[in-house]
């Protein structure tokens, strides 16, 4: 999905609190999830789900629930390589999701 770089990022944490990290920005929401138990993706072990949902509105605040309004959803099963990288910058400091994660 194309959409402004100056877009604000929108963080939703508040609304999936199981989330390791849940931001919106323009009509893009991804969410980044620890699997209970892992899967096998592309003969890998997945132990993450990325979920990208694209929007019918913009995210403009962590009130306007435009996470909500979904016109199309994909789920991508990640090994901990592709997230450990995400997961120690989050450690030290503010993340932003789509800096990791390609939604074009």
């Amino acid at each position: 999905m194309a959409y402004a770089s100056k877009s604000p990022v929108v963080d939703y944490r508040g609304e999936f609190p199981h989330a390791i990290l849940a931001q919106g920005k323009g009509n893009d929401f991804l969410a980044l999830f620890r699997l209970n138990e892992a899967l096998f993706q592309n003969g890998k072990k997945a132990h993450y789900e990325l979920l990208h949902r694209w929007l019918r509105e913009p995210c403009v605040d962590e009130d306007d629930q435009s996470w909500s309004l979904v016109m199309g959803t994909e789920r991508t099963y990640l090994p901990a390589t592709e997230v450990e990288p995400l997961l120690k910058r989050l450690n030290r400091e503010e993340v932003e999701i789509f800096d990791h994660f390609n939604v074009s």
